[in-house]
C-alpha cells in the first residue's frame, strides 16, 4: 500500500473521529429530543387505539383451515401448477349427481378457496399488485361456489333427513366463512381495496344465506350447538355473538326467535366464563381480546353494552369495557375512512335498530370532536332515530313498543335517554302513547331494582359513564312519575359517579373538554350536579388543569410550552361554556397555570448556553405564536418572561461578543472594557428587539466588533512604526535625530492610519505589525514602555551637558568666562 493511500485513510479515520466527537459534544449541549418532535399524549390530535397483546384474539383472527374444515392449502392460485387443482375440482363436480352431495362439495370447495385466499393475503402487501389481483379473483370464484352450493341446497327435498343434515352443515360452513372474512376484511384494509370490496360483498352474501338457512333449520337449538362446537379461543363466544348480531336486519320474523334464544344462551356462557375470572381470563385479558379482535367493531360495542348490564360480572371485567369500547369506536372510524363500502356500512348501522342506535350514541361519545367521521356518525345517529320512530309508529301495543325498545327487557339509563330522543320526534298526537311507554319502562326498571340481590351493584351496571347523557337525564328527572323518583335518584347518583370517574381518568385534554362540554352547556345538568354532587365541577376543573400542567412539565422546551399554551386556548375557544365555567368556578386555577407556563419557559431559557441554540429556540417560539401566547398569559407573566428572554439573550450574545473580541484583538482588552462596549453598543439593541435580535441587530454587533478590531490593529501598527524609529546608537557628528511620537504618527501614511480594514485581513495585518520591531519584541510596546526605553538609551550614550568637568573649573584663571554648555538634544 502506498504512503499516499495510508495518509488518506488515516485522514479519513481522523475526520470520522472528529465528527463523532463533535456529534457527542453537540448532543450533550442539545436537548435529548428535538422539541418539535415531542407530542405529549395529553394534547395529541392523533386518533389511535391502544396496541395490546392477546393470544386469544390472535387465535380467533388467524382461524382458517381448521374452522373451515379443510386441509392447510399447499398449492395456491399464485402457483403455475394451480390449474391441475382446478381440473380436479371440475372433474369431481361433473361426476357428482345428487343435490345434497353437490351442495356439500361446493361448500367444501368454497372453504378451500377461502383458505387459499387467507394464505395468500398473509403473504402479500400493497405493492404486490399481481398477487393481490389473484387474491381478488380467487374470492370471486369463492362466491360463485357459494352461489352454486346455495342453489343445490334449495333443490334438496325439505323435511328429509338428508335436508336436516345439510342445513346443519350449511350453518357450520356459512358461520365459519363469516368468522374468517371478519378478520380478513380488516387485514386487507391496508393492502388492497379491491380485495376488501370482494370480501365485504361475499361476507354480506354469506350472512344472507346463513339467515335463510336458519329460517329453515328444523331444530333452532342446533344453531347454538353448531357455533359452540366450532374451534376457537377461550373467548370464542364473543365471535359467535358477533355473527348472530350481524343477522339482526336479515332475519325474517319466524327466524328471529331462534337467533335471540341462541344469543341468550351463548351470552350466558360468556358471562359464566368471565364471572370466574380465573388466571389468564381477567378483565384486562378480556378487554385486550376485544381491542385486538378484528371484525365488526360496531357489533363488538353492542355485545359489550349487553354484557355490562350483568350484575354477576366482576368489577375488574366491567371496568375494562370503556377502554375496549373506545378502541372499537376508533378502529371503526378508521375503517370508515379507508373502506370502499363505507357508505353502505354507515347506512346499515343507521337502520333504526335500537341496539345499533345505542352503538351510534356510544361511538359519538367515544370519539373526540376532531375525529374525521364524527359528523358522519352524528348524521347516521339522526337517521337512525328517524327510522326508529318510523318503526315504533307501526307498533300498536305498549308492550310491543317496550320489546322494540328494550330487547332484553332490562331498561338502563341509555334506554331512557334514547326514549327521550325518540319522544321528541313524535307528533303531538303520539306523545301520550310515548309517555305511557316511558312510564311502563320506569315501572319495569323499578321492579328489577327491587328484586335484585344487590340493587346497588345493579344500579351501577344500569347507569352509563357518558357525560353527554347527564343533561338528558336531568330533564328526565324533572318529569318522573312520583313513585319512580326515589329509584331514579339512585340511578342519577351512580351516573354522576361513573361520569366523574371517566373524566378524572381521561388523559387527553381535548377529549376531556369535549366530553364535559355538553354538561357545561346544559343548565339542567348544572342544576342537577349542584344539588346531587356539589363540588363535582370544581374537582373536574382541577383535574383538567392538572392534565394541562402535566403537559407543560413534560414539554421538551420553551417553544413546546408556548405551542401547548396556544393549543389549550384554541380548544377553549371551541368550547366557550367550558372556559366560562372554569373562570366562574375556580379562577385561581388559571393563575396557577400561568405561573407553571412562565416557570417552565424561564427554566428552559436559562439552561441554554449556545448562541445558535438560543436563537433557534427563540425562532421556534416565534413560529408557534410567542406574541399570541404572551397576550394570553397576562401583563405580569408577560413582562417576567420577556425580561427573562432579554436578559438571557444579552448574556448569550455578550459571551459570544467578548470571545470574538478576544480572538480578534489578541487578548488586548480587559473584561470591564469589553462589557462596557457591549452594554453601550449592543445591549440596548437586544432590549429593543424584545430579546429576539433580528438581522439588523446582528449586523450592528458585527459592526461594533469590526470597528474596535480595526482601531486596535491600527494602534498596533502605529506602535510598530514607533519601534522602528527607535535609535540603535548616536549618529555621526554627535547629533541625535530622534522624532517624537506625534511626529512619527504624522509621518505615517494617512491610508495606513485611517483606512478601514477588512475583517479577513485583520489577523495578517496584526501579525505584520507585531513583528515590526525586527523581532526585538513579540508584542508591540505601549507608549509608556517606548518612553522608558528611550530615556535609558540616552543616559547610556549622551551626557547631560557638554560643559567643563569640575576639575577643569577649579583650574580656570579668575575672570575667565565659562564656556556655554552644549545643549541637550531636544526630545
Amino acid at each position: 500500500m502506498s504512503k499516499l493511500k495510508i495518509i488518506l485513510r488515516l485522514a479519513t479515520i481522523f475526520a470520522l473521529a472528529l465528527t463523532l466527537d463533535l456529534g457527542i459534544a453537540l448532543a450533550q449541549d442539545e436537548p435529548a429530543q428535538d422539541e418539535s418532535a415531542v407530542i405529549e399524549e395529553v394534547f395529541t390530535d392523533e386518533l389511535e387505539a391502544p396496541v395490546v397483546e392477546s393470544a386469544a384474539a390472535t387465535e380467533d383472527n388467524d382461524l382458517s383451515a381448521e374452522i373451515l374444515g379443510v386441509s392447510e392449502p399447499t398449492l395456491l392460485p399464485s402457483s403455475p401448477f394451480y390449474f391441475f387443482k382446478e381440473i380436479g375440482r371440475a372433474v369431481s363436480n361433473t361426476f357428482t349427481f345428487s343435490a345434497e352431495k353437490k351442495a356439500e362439495k361446493r361448500l367444501n370447495q368454497a372453504a378451500e378457496r377461502l383458505a387459499e385466499a387467507k394464505a395468500m393475503l398473509s403473504e402479500t402487501n400493497s405493492e404486490d399488485s399481481s398477487q393481490n389481483k389473484k387474491i381478488a379473483n380467487s374470492l370471486i370464484k369463492y362466491q360463485k361456489d357459494i352461489d352454486k352450493a346455495q342453489a343445490s341446497i334449495n333443490s334438496v327435498k325439505k323435511d328429509s333427513d338428508a335436508y336436516n343434515n345439510l342445513m346443519a352443515k350449511a350453518v357450520d360452513k356459512y358461520s365459519a366463512f363469516a368468522k374468517v372474512m371478519a378478520a380478513d376484511e380488516d387485514l386487507a384494509l391496508d393492502i388492497d381495496k379491491d380485495i376488501v370490496r370482494e370480501i365485504y360483498k361475499s361476507k354480506e352474501g354469506v350472512l344472507d344465506n346463513l339467515a335463510g338457512v336458519i329460517e329453515n333449520l328444523p331444530d333452532p337449538a342446533k344453531l347454538e350447538e353448531v357455533l359452540q362446537n366450532q374451534p376457537g379461543s377461550d373467548f370464542k363466544e364473543f365471535r359467535n355473538l358477533e355473527v348472530l348480531g350481524q343477522l339482526a336486519d336479515k332475519l325474517p320474523e319466524n327466524a328471529a326467535g331462534a337467533v335471540m334464544q341462541a344469543q341468550e344462551r351463548i351470552r350466558a356462557k360468556m358471562e359464566e366464563k368471565l364471572a370466574k375470572a380465573t388466571e389468564g381470563k381477567t378483565g384486562e385479558d378480556f378487554a385486550n381480546y376485544v381491542i385486538a379482535l378484528k371484525g365488526d367493531q360496531a357489533e363488538h360495542m353492542a355485545i359489550l353494552d349487553e354484557l355490562a348490564k350483568s350484575e354477576d360480572l366482576p368489577d375488574e371485567v366491567v371496568d375494562g369495557f370503556r377502554k375496549a369500547k373506545d378502541a372499537a369506536a376508533i378502529n371503526f372510524s378508521k375503517k370508515m375512512i379507508n373502506h370502499p363500502a363505507a357508505d353502505q356500512m354507515m347506512e346499515e348501522i343507521a337502520s333504526g335498530d335500537i341496539d345499533k342506535l345505542r352503538v351510534l350514541e356510544d361511538m359519538a361519545d367515544a370519539l373526540p370532536d376532531y375525529s374525521e367521521v364524527k359528523s358522519e356518525l352524528e348524521a347516521a345517529r339522526q337517521k337512525g332515530i328517524d327510522r326508529a320512530v318510523e318503526k315504533m309508529s307501526q307498533i300498536n301495543s305498549v308492550d310491543d313498543k317496550i320489546n322494540f325498545l328494550i330487547k332484553d327487557g332490562v331498561p338502563d339509563a341509555k334506554s331512557f335517554v334514547i326514549l327521550d330522543q325518540l319522544q321528541a320526534e313524535f307528533t303531538p298526537e303520539q306523545q301520550e302513547e310515548v309517555k305511557a311507554v316511558r312510564n311502563k319502562a320506569f315501572q319495569i326498571f323499578s321492579d328489577i331494582v327491587d328484586n335484585a340481590e344487590n340493587s346497588d351493584k345493579l344500579l351501577e351496571r344500569l347507569s352509563t359513564d357518558s357525560p353527554k347523557d347527564v343533561g338528558l337525564i336531568a330533564v328526565i328527572r324533572q318529569n318522573l312519575p312520583a313513585g319512580m323518583a326515589p329509584k331514579f335518584e339512585q340511578l342519577v347518583n351512580k351516573q354522576l359517579e361513573k361520569v366523574e370517574e371517566r373524566l378524572m381518568n381521561e388523559e387527553n385534554v381535548e377529549k376531556l373538554i369535549s366530553l364535559r362540554a355538553e354538561m357545561d352547556s346544559s343548565p339542567e345538568a348544572q342544576a342537577m350536579m349542584n344539588s346531587v354532587r356539589p363540588g363535582l365541577m370544581d374537582k373536574i376543573n382541577k383535574e383538567q388543569m392538572s392534565r394541562v400542567s402535566q403537559a407543560f412539565e413534560n414539554a421538551a422546551g420553551p417553544s413546546r410550552v408556548v405551542e401547548i399554551a396556544n393549543k389549550y386556548n384554541e380548544i377553549l375557544e371551541k368550547y366557550p361554556q367550558v372556559a366560562e365555567n372554569i373562570n366562574k368556578i375556580n379562577p385561581g386555577l388559571v393563575k396557577n397555570l400561568i405561573e407553571v407556563q412562565a416557570k417552565k419557559i424561564e427554566e428552559g431559557i436559562s439552561q441554554i448556553s449556545d448562541p445558535a441554540q438560543m436563537q433557534a429556540t427563540l425562532e421556534k417560539m416565534e413560529a408557534v405564536g410567542m406574541e399570541k401566547f404572551k397576550d394570553q398569559i397576562g401583563t405580569a407573566a408577560k413582562e417576567k418572561i420577556t425580561n427573562q428572554i432579554i436578559n438571557r439573550q444579552k448574556e448569550v450574545e455578550k459571551n459570544k461578543f467578548m470571545e470574538q473580541m478576544r480572538q480578534e484583538t489578541g487578548g488586548e482588552l480587559n473584561q470591564a472594557e469589553m462589557e462596557k462596549m457591549f452594554n453601550e453598543n449592543v445591549g440596548s439593541l437586544i432590549e429593543s428587539s424584545g430579546g429576539r435580535p433580528n438581522a439588523g441587530v446582528k449586523q450592528e454587533i458585527e459592526k461594533v466588533i469590526r470597528e474596535k478590531v480595526e482601531t486596535t490593529i491600527r494602534e498596533q501598527k502605529m506602535q510598530a512604526e514607533i519601534q522602528k524609529q527607535m535609535p540603535g546608537g548616536i549618529p555621526a557628528g554627535g547629533q541625535i535625530q530622534e522624532r517624537t511620537e506625534s511626529q512619527i504618527r504624522e509621518g505615517l501614511p494617512p491610508k495606513e492610519i485611517n483606512a478601514p480594514l477588512p475583517l479577513k485581513e485583520i489577523n495578517a495585518i496584526r501579525d505584520e505589525a507585531g513583528q515590526g520591531a525586527a523581532g526585538q519584541m513579540q508584542t508591540p510596546p505601549s507608549a509608556g514602555e517606548i518612553e522608558r526605553i528611550r530615556q535609558q538609551q540616552m543616559q547610556q550614550q549622551i551626557p547631560q551637558s557638554m560643559g567643563p568637568t569640575p576639575e577643569q573649573i577649579k583650574q580656570m584663571q579668575p575672570g575667565m568666562t565659562q564656556p556655554a554648555p552644549i545643549q541637550q538634544m531636544p526630545r
